[in-house]
């Protein structure tokens, strides 16, 4: 068996400020140190496993893996055990005090208590994360699968052949990840549309999958058909489970690199490149028109339609998925940058791209003739996109067109709003930057 990765403004005038811009900024301040503050205490974290009186080897293995999450591996959590025999009373606390939820039940009782908590958990923005998902979950929630985790489950898949390559798709969960083997057969899966396959198994020419996120409302869901004591035990799985645990719960994954990565993506020319930082957003560069067409508070795109495609299907069948709000959308294919008097094009020339020293992406292009150098980064203190250029000597004024009809608020330093265009203006080596955030409570 083979595992696989397939990877790869101004300067403010004045130092006096009004009372309502003072407590505008107390506020902002206070905000921000109390999501730092959030994100330094450990999440909750419940391991529910089992179904009925559990065997010695069970509670070990269980035990084993609440230990890696509490303290041994990289995830800060406080762990809390609460095995599939115990009384819906238990399973129901132990989700009334907990962020995230690790599920390893196959056949258990949850009773009318249990479930009701489970709504509860999930409509509070609670994270589900499920091992060895294979369904009947549930002894008496049989449509758990499909309402929560949206997926139906089929006969083994293959006759129960044992995968011969497990793809790893590129996604923050696998940081650290250079296996992951077992001879498990896996069950035939059809998956609800917004659920994104991150890992999949192959046998033949036949794929299933073995691993997929999805969004119920505010929660976040990772489920992963692999499972078993062997599994649980396994280092490398460990830690795969304490990746979906932080990445799930909202908080970055050690070592998690930015994925950047050529793909086929809708409302945009060929060869884009399909950007998503550790912690999101995601955004999609045009690199034939020099600009980003959307960000959005998701994650990578999902590239199977590119890699299980069928010869000679309509390139539209090819373009990725991305699951997530939109935040800011540009709908024109014209070009982004020109420089001159006028508004008439320039020709653009995209160099290439390197991850720098802090491993955000500097793209490299030519409008023009005069070379830009564009670094994109998450923006600090919310979810958004910063784009800073570093533009070296040359013809101007330099512009850049934005969306006319974006929801996203857009901040510029260094340089000019001039309707829905940025006008840099120095003929010399020098640099500005745009931030793009999405508007609170405007649909995208």
């Amino acid at each position: 068996m083979e595992t696989n990765r397939t990877h790869k403004a101004a300067h403010a005038a004045s130092c006096r400020l009004s009372w309502a811009q003072l407590s505008r900024a107390l506020l902002l301040a206070a905000t921000a140190f109390a999501a730092v503050r959030a994100a330094a205490e450990p999440l909750r974290v419940c391991l529910i496993a089992g179904a009925g009186p559990a065997s010695a080897e069970t509670r070990r293995v269980v035990a084993g893996l609440g230990w890696f999450l509490e303290g041994a591996g990289p995830a800060r959590c406080s762990a809390q055990v609460v095995m599939g025999g115990a009384g819906s009373s238990d399973v129901s606390g132990a989700l009334e005090v907990s962020d995230v939820a690790v599920i390893w039940v196959n056949g258990g009782p949850l009773g009318e208590p249990g479930r009701s908590a489970f709504g509860r958990f999930l409509e509070k923005g609670g994270v589900l994360v499920v091992v060895g998902c294979a369904g009947h979950t549930w002894a008496d929630w049989p449509e758990f699968e499909q309402q929560v985790l949206g997926a139906r489950f089929g006969d083994a898949f293959e006759g129960g052949a044992p995968m011969r390559v497990i793809n790893l798709y590129p996604h923050a969960v696998f940081t650290g990840v250079e296996r992951l083997e077992t001879p498990q057969a896996m069950l035939a899966c059809d998956l609800a549309p917004d659920a994104q396959v991150i890992m999949e198994g192959t046998v033949g020419e036949e794929t299933v999958p073995m691993g997929w996120l999805r969004r119920q409302g505010r929660a976040r869901i990772v489920c992963l058909q692999p499972g078993g004591a062997s599994l649980l035990g396994d280092a490398q799985y460990r830690g795969l489970v304490s990746n979906c645990v932080q990445w799930a719960g909202g908080r970055p994954v050690p070592r998690a690199p930015t994925l950047v990565q050529r793909a086929s993506m809708a409302d945009a020319f060929p060869g884009a490149l399909a950007i998503s930082f550790p912690g999101g957003p995601s955004l999609c560069f045009d690199t034939v028109r020099g600009g980003i067409n959307y960000i959005w508070d998701g994650d990578f795109v999902d590239l199977r339609p590119w890699w299980t495609g069928h010869h000679g299907a309509p390139l539209r069948s090819f373009a990725a998925r991305i699951s997530g709000a939109v935040l800011y959308r540009e709908r024109s294919m014209s070009p982004a940058l020109h420089v001159g008097p006028g508004t008439g094009p320039s020709e653009f020339h995209f160099r290439g791209y390197r991850l720098g020293q802090d491993g955000f992406p500097e793209l490299s292009y030519l409008v023009g003739g005069r070379a830009i150098t564009e670094v994109v980064r998450p923006a600090a203190g919310g979810v958004g996109v910063e784009c800073t250029f570093h533009a070296d000597s040359g013809p101007g004024p330099l512009w850049l067109t934005l969306g006319s009809d974006s929801n996203a608020e857009i901040a510029v330093s260094g340089a000019a709003m001039d309707g829905n265009r940025i006008r840099f203006d120095a003929v010399g080596a020098g640099t500005f930057a745009v931030t793009f955030r999405g508007r609170a409570g405007v649909a995208p």
